[in-house]
């Protein structure tokens, strides 16, 4: 009452019953402006901690809030990477800003490594399932992300952005190429439930009448004969 307290002050300080030092960190954020990530940042520091940290990070011209923000965002990917989280010297970086960056990349390395390992493992249950040549065409398989990547940047469209989706089981990528060019990029199809969605070529342009030809004898012939898992 003494502090004059909005609703949503009232709230965030009920939110905070069980905690030791609740009146000094409650005043804290009011008078720094703080609305959110302290319940999550007590997960890891006590509140003193939290409060005398954040404040040495926070630099001259930075609001406290974006120094918490970032330091919860530290510490829950300090705690997904299997960091010892009880260690100060993981609690504490001297530099909030450098660790966070370093986490942040770390995290992705290991988001990319499982990309990677699933991407193959999504090809690996249909390899040879879905071989194919008719009419001066071949169906071929990526081996990896960067290969969708290469087709992406030899004919101008975006399938490297569907690298994730295959990872995820959600499609496949197939290649569609000339049988005297197997290496070079011509067509590309994405493939869900057992049915072509969408082929498309230099440009993202749509099929030839051959090319379409092809592909229609492929998911007959082929791809439906497959009984391909419903993420295919």
């Amino acid at each position: 009452r003494s502090q004059d307290v909005s609703r949503d002050e009232l709230k965030r300080f009920q939110e905070l019953a069980t905690v030791k030092d609740r009146q000094p960190l409650f005043r804290w954020m009011k008078e720094r402006g703080i609305t959110r990530d302290v319940p999550a940042v007590l997960e890891y520091v006590t509140a003193h901690r939290l409060m005398r940290y954040v404040d040495e990070q926070t630099s001259a011209g930075r609001k406290t809030q974006d120094t918490l923000s970032e330091y919860r965002d530290y510490l829950d990917m300090c705690a997904k990477l299997n960091y010892a989280t009880g260690s100060k010297s993981v609690l504490y970086p001297k530099e909030l800003h450098t660790a966070h960056d370093r986490a942040a990349k770390q995290v992705k390395i290991n988001a990319d490594k499982l990309m990677r390992r699933n991407f193959k493992l999504a090809y690996k249950r249909i390899s040879g399932a879905l071989d194919y040549t008719s009419g001066g065409m071949m169906i071929v398989l990526p081996s990896s992300p960067e290969e969708l990547t290469a087709e992406g940047n030899a004919l101008h469209h975006c399938v490297s952005s569907y690298a994730d989706r295959v990872a995820r089981q959600e499609c496949i990528i197939v290649f569609v190429r000339r049988a005297e060019e197997p290496g070079t990029p011509y067509y590309t199809a994405e493939v869900r439930n057992g049915r072509i969605v969408q082929l498309r070529g230099l440009g993202n342009c749509a099929p030839t009448p051959e090319v379409q030809t092809f592909a229609d004898a492929w998911q007959r012939d082929v791809l439906q004969a497959a009984a391909m898992p419903s993420a295919a």
